[in-house]
């Protein structure tokens, strides 16, 4: 009889950079998380209104509303772990 396998933890990537989600995505995968990506706010929007995450990994310098804005958003209504990452080119 096998024994049912718990819940992989939710991580909800916010970084308008495809290629920073994806890389990131594909090792937090590896190391058996479940991850959803979005590019914007409206799209971090859009997951929390379906599921809550486990985890946000938040990036600062995104289009529209910024990192800082929307985490400042997200903390007002939950305690979800928020992590921020971001970096300069």
């Amino acid at each position: 009889m096998s024994t049912p396998h718990p819940r992989r933890k939710l991580i909800l990537i916010v970084d308008d950079e495809r290629e920073i989600r994806n890389l990131v995505q594909r090792y937090l995968d590896r190391e058996g998380f479940a991850v959803i990506g979005a590019g914007d706010g409206a799209e971090m929007q859009d997951v929390l209104s379906k599921r809550l995450p486990d985890l946000v990994i938040m990036d600062i310098r995104l289009p529209g509303d910024d990192g800082v804005s929307l985490t400042r958003q997200l903390r007002s209504t939950s305690r979800i772990p928020i992590i921020m990452l971001t970096s300069k080119k």
